[in-house]
């Protein structure tokens, strides 16, 4: 019986290897696709102040502006928020609409 026990042993030891290896691939990932989240999130907030100051500086004054930029902003990620489940087209097309 011990050598039947031996061989379950390993055959436990292997499958043990299968779920922990799969735990930490899935693990990695998550922490890629946090870090993409945020330098999303980050160059979204530079690009938004940067096309803001772009049209809007001659018509509002710099504290308007900065308002405006944050807004804009916030409105974006708050719909992107919303639409975690769908394809990038359809969300970054419901973040174009003045609907919140």
């Amino acid at each position: 019986m011990a050598l039947a026990s031996a061989r379950r042993t390993i055959e436990a030891n292997q499958v043990l290897t299968l779920l922990l290896s799969t735990h930490l691939y899935a693990a990695c990932q998550a922490i890629d696709l946090r870090v993409l989240d945020k330098l999303f999130r980050f160059r979204l907030a530079k690009t938004v102040s940067t096309v803001a100051e772009s049209h809007l500086k001659a018509h509002l004054s710099e504290t308007d502006l900065k308002e405006a930029c944050v807004a804009a902003k916030d409105h974006i990620m708050r719909r992107l928020d919303q639409t975690t489940s769908a394809d990038s087209v359809p969300r970054i097309t419901v973040c174009s609409c003045a609907s919140s």
